[in-house]
């Protein structure tokens, strides 16, 4: 992918329609949901990239509520979308 959204719960459903409209202007977008970054954290290395490659480094987390937990997932090229 050219960019990797991650979002939980309701939000989702607005990952996956950025994504329709990334796609539509000529970009690969993945969207990941994690609904458990506990359970994420612990799957080991090999499932962890494959999700999260280290490659993309373009990412943007969608989140409701606290948005800074997130920057552990986008990274510093990333960004975060919601509240602080």
């Amino acid at each position: 992918p050219d960019v990797i959204l991650i979002a939980t719960g309701s939000e989702v459903a607005l990952a996956v329609e950025a994504a329709g409209q990334l796609t539509a202007a000529g970009r690969k977008a993945r969207v990941v949901s994690m609904p458990s970054t506990d359970a994420f954290d612990k799957q080991d290395a090999a499932y962890r990239e494959s999700v999260l490659p280290a490659a993309v480094t373009a990412r943007v987390a969608i989140e409701a509520g606290i948005a800074d937990y997130w920057l552990k997932y986008t990274g510093l090229n990333g960004a975060v979308v919601g509240m602080t």
